[in-house]
């Protein structure tokens, strides 16, 4: 009998599933066609919150560590809603400096307590132990500017530097 493989998955709109319809312009959920393209022996746990930042997913983490240890992989996606900023204050004052909701020194911290955290409440025999490694978890090349990887993302962050790093 083939065991169900849990994964836990903490995040903002984007792991949520959460996209732009381009023909309504209206926001939906690939709720069902993220089912349709996993395995049926694999059971997604979504904790993510559309707006979520890292300070909010690390609150929803703490209050979900019971279940961390039954999870086989944990992902997570957070940092679009952290590099955004108070539009109204841009617009109000553009020519002025102005931070975005996280701070890149505050997001490394509390992105590294999360997985931090995570590894704690695991059970070391329970998963892969090539996936508590923090490299696997950031698909970024460290070697590069932010600017070159994700140039959207970056440009929008005002950031030359990788968003995330070794932690």
């Amino acid at each position: 009998m083939e065991q169900t493989l849990q994964i836990g998955i903490f995040g903002d709109s984007i792991s949520k599933g959460i996209v732009l319809d381009a023909e309504t312009h209206r926001y939906s959920s690939l709720k069902k066609e993220i089912t349709e393209w996993i395995s049926p022996s694999t059971a997604l746990h979504n904790f993510s919150v559309m707006g979520s930042t890292i300070q909010k997913g690390l609150s929803i983490i703490t209050r979900h560590t019971d279940q961390l240890a039954s999870y086989q992989n944990v992902f997570l996606e957070f940092g679009g809603n952290d590099c955004d900023f108070d539009w109204s204050a841009v617009s109000e004052r553009p020519q002025a400096h102005h931070e975005p909701h996280t701070p890149l020194k505050q997001f490394e911290a509390l992105y590294t307590k999360a997985i931090q955290l995570i590894q704690e409440k695991r059970q070391p025999d329970s998963f892969n132990t090539a996936a508590t490694r923090t490299e696997t978890v950031f698909s970024m090349d460290f070697s590069q500017p932010a600017s070159r990887q994700h140039s959207a993302l970056a440009g929008r962050c005002g950031y030359d530097l990788p968003l995330a790093g070794n932690v």
